[in-house]
């Protein structure tokens, strides 16, 4: 499984998971949405594995040693992740808070 598929059954897990289930307010234990947790996680797994042990990866495991290139990764997956608060404000374009957060992750 990729990525891609990781990432898939993860997300659609996750999206089945706040839904009602078997007389439940939420599906957190449908089988198929604890396969999907599992499963995804385990191919995630598995490409950060394998990333680091080939020798041109697609990308490159060990930036996350950078401690510039974790911290701005962190924040900015925390600002993103913020249910009240929109992820970007007109005064991050005009004073380059923007510009800035993703020339860190680059």
């Amino acid at each position: 499984m990729s990525v891609r598929g990781g990432l898939t059954a993860l997300l659609a897990a996750i999206t089945y998971g706040i839904q009602p289930y078997g007389g439940h307010n939420m599906g957190w234990t449908n089988p198929w949405v604890l396969a999907g947790l599992i499963g995804g996680t385990a191919a995630l797994i598995a490409f950060c594995v394998y990333e680091m042990r080939i020798d041109e990866p697609m990308f490159d495991m060990s930036l996350f040693r950078i401690k510039a290139f974790s911290s701005g990764n962190s924040c900015w997956a925390a600002r993103v992740g913020e249910p009240r608060r929109a992820a970007v404000h007109a005064h991050h374009l005009a004073s380059g808070h923007l510009a800035s957060a993703a020339w860190i992750q680059l």
